[in-house]
C-alpha cells in the first residue's frame, strides 16, 4: 500500500514537474522571440541613426546613389559631352570657347536644379504647415465650444495636487479659462522628412525639370547635339542636389594653380600648372571625398 501511494505521489510529482518544465519552456521561447524582436528593432534604429545624413553609407539598392552618379558623370563626359563639343566646333566655335560653353552649361544646370529643389522644399513645407495650422484651428474651435470646468472642480483638483497637511480650507480664486491662444508648433523632423520625400520622387520629376529649363530657350535653330547633353546634365544635377547632403562640383581650382593629379586628368597635353578646367571634379558633398575625377588642360610644359 505504501509503495502504491509512493508511486502515485511520484507520478503526480512527475506530471507537476513536466507541467512546470513546459511552462518554463514556453516562457523561455516567448522571451527569445521578444529578445529577437528587440534586437531587430535596435539594429534598425542603429542603422537609421548611422545612415541618416551620412553620405558615406549608401543604400545599395538605390540606382542613383552617389557612386552610380559618379559613373553617370564619367559617361556623360565620354559620350554626350563629346557629341556636343563636336557639334559646337562644327558650328564655327573655337575649341576653348566650346569647352567653356559646355562647362558653364553644366554649372548653370546645377544652380538651376539647386534653386528649384530648394523652392520645392520651401513650398512643400509651407503646404504642410498650412495643413497643420488648419488642423490646429479646427481643434481649437472644438475646445472653445466645450463647457469650461467649474471653479469648484478646478479648486478641488488643484488642492489635491499638494500634500494633504498643507490644506488650509478652500482656496478662492478667479475662474481661469484654458489657454485658447493659437500655438502652431512645427512638426518634428519635418525638414529631414521632406528632403527624404523629395529624393524618393526625384526621378519622376526629372522630365519636368528638363522641360522647365529648356522652355523658351530651345528651338529648331539650336545645335542639335546639345539637347541630349543639356538633358543629361539636368538629370545628373537634379539627382545630385536631392542627395543628403547634396553632391557638388569642384569650385576651388583656379587658373595658374598647381594641377592636382588626385582631382584631374590632363587634357590633350601635359604640365603641372592649370590653364583651365574642362570638366570639373565631382565631390560627395561640400569638403567631402572625390567621387569622380575631372578633366583639366594644363599649360604646356616648357621644353
Amino acid at each position: 500500500m505504501d509503495l502504491k501511494r509512493i508511486s502515485e505521489n511520484n507520478t503526480h510529482d512527475v506530471v507537476q514537474l513536466n507541467t512546470q518544465i513546459k511552462t518554463k519552456q514556453n516562457e523561455i521561447q516567448s522571451l527569445k522571440e521578444e529578445n529577437a524582436s528587440l534586437v531587430l528593432r535596435l539594429r534598425k534604429l542603429a542603422g537609421e541613426k548611422l545612415t541618416q545624413d551620412n553620405p558615406n553609407i549608401m543604400e545599395l539598392s538605390d540606382p542613383n546613389r552617389p557612386t552610380k552618379l559618379g559613373e553617370i558623370y564619367s559617361e556623360l563626359y565620354d559620350n554626350q559631352w563629346t557629341d556636343a563639343f563636336e557639334g559646337l566646333t562644327q558650328s564655327g566655335y573655337q575649341e576653348a570657347e566650346a569647352i567653356r560653353a559646355l562647362n558653364i552649361t553644366l554649372k548653370h544646370a546645377y544652380k538651376f536644379c539647386a534653386k528649384k529643389a530648394s523652392e520645392m522644399l520651401t513650398k512643400t513645407e509651407d503646404v504642410a504647415m498650412q495643413i497643420f495650422e488648419a488642423y490646429t484651428e479646427s481643434r481649437i474651435s472644438v475646445w472653445q465650444s466645450m463647457e469650461l470646468p467649474s471653479v469648484r472642480d478646478e479648486q478641488f483638483i488643484e488642492r489635491h495636487w499638494k500634500p494633504k497637511q498643507r490644506h488650509v480650507g478652500d482656496r478662492t480664486g478667479e475662474r481661469r479659462a484654458p489657454n485658447r491662444d493659437k500655438v502652431v508648433v512645427k512638426p518634428a523632423k519635418i525638414e529631414s522628412e521632406l528632403v527624404k520625400l523629395l529624393k524618393e520622387v526625384s526621378l519622376s520629376i526629372v522630365p519636368v525639370v528638363q522641360q522647365s529649363y529648356l522652355r523658351g530657350k530651345w528651338d529648331e535653330t539650336c545645335i542639335e547635339p546639345l539637347e541630349p547633353f543639356i538633358k543629361k546634365c539636368l538629370f545628373l544635377c537634379w539627382m545630385m542636389v536631392v542627395q543628403s547632403p547634396p553632391m557638388v562640383f569642384d569650385k576651388n581650382t583656379e587658373e595658374g594653380t598647381k594641377l592636382e593629379s588626385a582631382l584631374y586628368k590632363q587634357y590633350t597635353q601635359t604640365g603641372d600648372v592649370l590653364e583651365y578646367v574642362v570638366w570639373p571634379a565631382l565631390f560627395l558633398h561640400e569638403d567631402g571625398p572625390i567621387v569622380c575625377k575631372g578633366v583639366a588642360r594644363p599649360k604646356k610644359a616648357k621644353e
